[in-house]
Formats: C-alpha cells, sequence, structure tokens
C-alpha cells in the first residue's frame, strides 16, 4: 500500500511539511508505503474547460506540475493534502491544481479518483485577524 503526500504550501520544508512527515510517520510505522509530491512555487494555471483531458487523460498546459500529479495520484492508493490556511482557505495554487487533476475523467463515468480515500486535514492559520 502506498499513500501520497501532497505538501501544498510554497515552502517545501515548512510547517505543512511538518505536519504531513508526522502523519507519514504514523503511516510508515503502520508499515504503510508513503511518498510525496511538492507543489512547489511555480505558477499553476487554472482549468480553462477546454476538455482536452477527456480525450489525454493529461492536461494541455504542460508548464506546470499537474501532470506529474496525476500520475502520482493514479499509482497511490490514498491520498493526504495538506495546505497552509490563507485568508480563511487553501493555498490558491493547490486548488488550481487540484480542480485541474479531478477533471481527467470520461465524461459519462464517475471520478477517476473515487476508490482512492483522501484526507484534507485542516491546519491552522498561522495569522489571526
Amino acid at each position: 500500500m502506498n499513500v501520497l503526500l501532497v505538501n501544498g504550501s510554497p515552502n517545501q520544508e515548512g510547517c505543512t511539511f511538518t505536519a504531513l512527515s508526522e502523519v507519514a510517520k504514523s503511516l510508515n510505522e503502520e508499515g504503510i508505503e508513503t511518498s510525496f509530491f511538492h507543489l512547489g512555487v511555480k505558477p499553476v494555471y487554472g482549468c480553462t474547460a477546454c476538455g482536452k483531458c477527456f480525450e489525454t487523460k493529461r492536461c494541455v498546459f504542460d508548464s506546470d506540475r499537474v501532470n506529474v500529479l496525476i500520475e502520482s495520484m493514479a499509482k497511490a492508493d490514498g491520498i493526504v493534502i495538506g495546505s497552509p490556511v490563507y485568508y480563511a482557505g487553501a493555498n490558491g495554487a493547490l486548488c488550481a491544481m487540484l480542480d485541474r487533476a479531478s477533471l481527467q475523467q470520461e465524461p459519462t463515468t464517475l471520478h477517476r479518483f473515487r476508490t482512492r480515500p483522501i484526507l484534507l486535514p485542516p491546519l491552522a492559520p498561522t495569522m489571526l485577524y
């Protein structure tokens, strides 16, 4: 069994990574393999609803890491997504990436990742307003 841990923070080894590392540690202790995917700091484009992903199972935009995430998600038995909280919401780049990754499906079938448990643990905001 393999669980993919998605670090949605632009900081590769920040608080989100630390939280995901604790999850990985617990999973590893139970004999479950883990792997990390880091969002990075490069811009991530939003979905343009072109529909090409229904035909190719890939996003037409190759300038960011969405297709790498799609391949990693397809190989994983479970997925844990971590994000810092910015203004009461997840990182915008992570949201755009997940929007595009989730469209890799046939129009007439259910989501191709529906059999994989996905956990989105809430992380406390670093600033209070």
